[in-house]
């Protein structure tokens, strides 16, 4: 079961842990890193003085998630994009891997249609632009981000520019809230990206 939760968190930690492999040699102390498959998304989320609707919402939500069984949907709070992404964007071609992703369907001409640090969502899973993008007079644009594709996207499947999301799990056991006088909710959270 996956749920959405709409609910804007009041406040977030948000990263990427990297799944890198090193080794420090015992001889000399020189260290070698390479880059596995499989980086991804940690956070935490944080919903404060929340009372009537949200409060009994978010309540049923968390519980609904049986701990790290159930999975969720939720879209970073600092969601706002500034690039244009004007037009309906596409993946072009099929079997793309890695950090760069060729895509059509944008409006022509777009000097601004996606800037470094604007969330987009591909196949289910949320990506961080780490270069600005334009299109060209074809509208075609190629976005590199970050975690890499885990499973490459169908041709002409969507790119999602407008309330990208993380698919996610809780970390440990089912998250608790704390209560004040009058009936004020507190909840937070610790999750992973689904891999």
């Amino acid at each position: 079961m996956t749920i959405d939760i709409t609910i804007k968190p009041d406040a977030a930690s948000i990263g990427i842990a990297p799944n890198v492999q090193t080794f420090t040699s015992t001889l000399n102390a020189f260290q070698q890193f390479r880059e596995l498959p499989g980086s991804r998304w940690f956070a935490s989320f944080t919903w404060s003085s929340r009372q009537g609707v949200d409060a009994k919402t978010l309540k049923g939500q968390f519980t609904s998630l049986n701990g790290p069984i159930g999975t969720f949907r939720i879209s970073p709070p600092d969601n706002e994009s500034l690039g244009t992404f004007s037009g309906a964007g596409l993946v072009n071609g099929a079997n793309q891997t890695g950090s760069v992703l060729v895509t059509d369907g944008w409006a022509i001409n777009q000097a601004s249609l996606g800037v470094a640090g604007d969330y987009i969502e591909i196949n289910n899973e949320l990506k961080i632009l780490t270069q600005s993008a334009s299109s060209d007079g074809s509208g075609n644009a190629t976005f590199n981000f970050a975690p890499a594709i885990r499973k490459s996207p169908a041709n002409n499947s969507s790119v999602i520019t407008s309330n990208p999301m993380l698919t996610a799990r809780i970390i440990g056991e089912a998250p608790v809230w704390a209560l004040s006088a009058p009936i004020i909710h507190a909840f937070s959270i610790e999750c992973s990206e689904v891999v």
